[in-house]
C-alpha cells in the first residue's frame, strides 16, 4: 500500500486502500460490464512473517478434502465464490473466515485476476486474488472446515514447487505472490485473460 493512501472499511470491518475501491461492488453491479463472465470468485494470500530477521515469510495453503468433487486432495489458497448479497472485498473476508477461522483485518493488494471456465460450475468466472493481513498476526490459530479442507500448511516459496497444487496456473499465481510481496506491488485494476478451462473448485 502506498504511503498516505486512504483506508476504507468493508461492511465486515476490514480496511482496504482506495486503490481497491472499484472492487467494493456486488455481482449485480459488475457482471453486466464483463460479459461473458457470469460468476465471480476470490482467493486470499495470507502471509505469516518470520520471527527471524530477513527470513522469508510463509504462506497459508489449505488442502481440498478427499470428498470434494473437483481437485480432491490438492492444495490451494483459501477462497471461493462471491455471493449475490456481498461485495467482492467482503467475499474475501468471509471466505477466509469460513475456511480457516481467521479474521481479515486488512486487504492489502490485489495480486492477480483471471478469467476461466469453472470445472464444477462450467460457468465463465472472473477471480481476484488478494493479499490480506490477519488480526492478531503472530498468534494465528487456523481451524479448517473438514467438509471443504482436511489440512493446512504454512509454506515457503520453494516448498510450493513440491506440493500438488490444484492447477499449474494457480501455482504460478502463488509463486508470483511471493515476488509481489517482496516488491510491495500488486495488480489494482480489473483485468484478466480470455475465458479458458481451469479454475480451482468453482
Amino acid at each position: 500500500m502506498a504511503e498516505g493512501d486512504v483506508l476504507h472499511k468493508t461492511t465486515s470491518g476490514a480496511t482496504y486502500p482506495s486503490t481497491l475501491s472499484h472492487l467494493s461492488v456486488s455481482p449485480a453491479d459488475i457482471l453486466p460490464t464483463i460479459a461473458p463472465v457470469t460468476r465471480l470468485a476470490v482467493g486470499a494470500f495470507v502471509f505469516r512473517k518470520s520471527q527471524f530477521t530477513n527470513a522469508q515469510p510463509t504462506l497459508l495453503l489449505v488442502r481440498r478434502a478427499v470428498g470434494e468433487l473437483t481437485f480432491p486432495g490438492l492444495w490451494e489458497v483459501p477462497g471461493g465464490g462471491v455471493e449475490p448479497y456481498e461485495t467482492i472485498l467482503d467475499a474475501v473476508v468471509r471466505e477466509v473466515g469460513e475456511e480457516t477461522g481467521l479474521v481479515v483485518g486488512k486487504i492489502i493488494r490485489c495480486c492477480d485476476v483471471e478469467n476461466f471456465l469453472g470445472k464444477r460450475s462450467g460457468r465463465a468466472t472472473r477471480k481476484w486474488q488478494f493479499e490480506v493481513e490477519i488480526e492478531g498476526e503472530g498468534e494465528e490459530v487456523v481451524v479448517v472446515n473438514p467438509a471443504e479442507h482436511d489440512e493446512f500448511r504454512w509454506v515457503r516459496e520453494e516448498e510450493v514447487r513440491e506440493l500438488v497444487i490444484t492447477t499449474e496456473e494457480h501455482r504460478r499465481v502463488i509463486m508470483d505472490s511471493f515476488r509481489l510481496g517482496k516488491a510491495g506491488t500488486g495488480i489494482v485494476a480489473v483485468g484478466g485473460k480470455g475465458v479458458e478451462a481451469g479454475g480451482a473448485g468453482v
